[in-house]
């Protein structure tokens, strides 16, 4: 699954944490940005791009 970009809200500027919009996601930047172009409100609205972090765990002996 490659990359792609969401919006995402906060309900407050002096909030820290972010709420993504589920059903909003593109496949290109350009897509994001002329969907966040048509807001009426831009303020606590962000374009955020999705990533896949690999972690590892160590393995249980015994």
């Amino acid at each position: 699954m490659g990359s792609y970009y969401v919006i995402q809200s906060k309900a407050n500027s002096w909030d820290t944490k972010w709420s993504t919009w589920k059903n909003r996601r593109f496949d290109t930047l350009e897509e994001a940005k002329k969907f966040f172009a048509a807001l009426p409100i831009k303020a606590n609205h962000r374009i955020a791009e999705a990533y896949t972090v690999t972690r590892y765990k160590p393995v249980q002996e015994g």
